[in-house]
């Protein structure tokens, strides 16, 4: 069994680093985040991946969240797209990352799209978008003369694997999506159409219980 030292991140440059080649290859690290913000430049993941006791690294993002595009190009590449709105000129010039006939969004933008900078940090682990859309669900019905079929519309999760290249294109501009509860209400679905059942929402009461429901904002 490895002792806490031998666990213990090391603090390296700008940046916090994980030094994992104490740690006994018989132990294997994961990394799983919710709603991260770029962190490292350059990226780490295709490094992570070669690593022998490293397992699963996941960037999981709620659509449209914010904080996961959240470095200061892109900030004041946002505050160029509203000052445009007002026939404002720019404050940010320097290269882009989406260009003028590529879509900035998981559907075509009618040809319109924003041409984002090129992301200074990155995100570390394969990046996986969450998508929340309204689905039609069919109720049956019930065995009397007078009902009828009814349909109706239900929210579902779809998990959206997005390369770093795809993800600096997209214009991410809401915060309510970084909320814990958030995350917390988008997995819990996930989890429950996975399982081919209705939630029961045990994993938001794991995490209310964890953090305290007051935290769970």
């Amino acid at each position: 069994m490895p002792s806490p030292s031998q666990l213990r991140g090391s603090w390296t440059g700008p940046l916090t680093n994980v030094s994992i080649t104490a740690v006994p290859l018989e132990i294997k690290l994961s990394l799983v985040t919710f709603g991260s913000a770029p962190t490292t430049t350059p990226s780490v993941t295709g490094i992570c991946r070669d690593l022998p006791n490293i397992g699963l690294t996941l960037a999981i993002i709620n659509e449209y969240d914010m904080v996961s595009r959240a470095d200061r190009s892109y900030l004041r590449s946002v505050v160029d797209l509203y000052r445009s709105s007002h026939g404002l000129p720019p404050v940010l010039s320097g290269p882009t990352a989406a260009s003028k006939d590529g879509p900035d969004t998981f559907q075509e933008s009618n040809n319109r799209s924003w041409p984002l900078p090129i992301p200074q940090y990155n995100l570390v682990g394969d990046i996986t978008v969450l998508r929340l859309r309204l689905s039609a669900v069919s109720t049956a019905p019930i065995d009397d003369a007078f009902s009828q079929a009814s349909t109706s519309t239900a929210p579902i999760v779809e998990a959206v694997k997005v390369t770093p290249e795809k993800f600096a294109k997209l214009l991410f501009c809401d915060l309510a999506t970084h909320r814990r509860r958030a995350y917390v209400e988008r997995m819990d679905l996930l989890a429950a159409q996975m399982c081919g059942s209705p939630g029961d929402g045990k994993l938001s009461e794991w995490v209310a219980g964890f953090y305290g429901s007051e935290t769970l904002g």
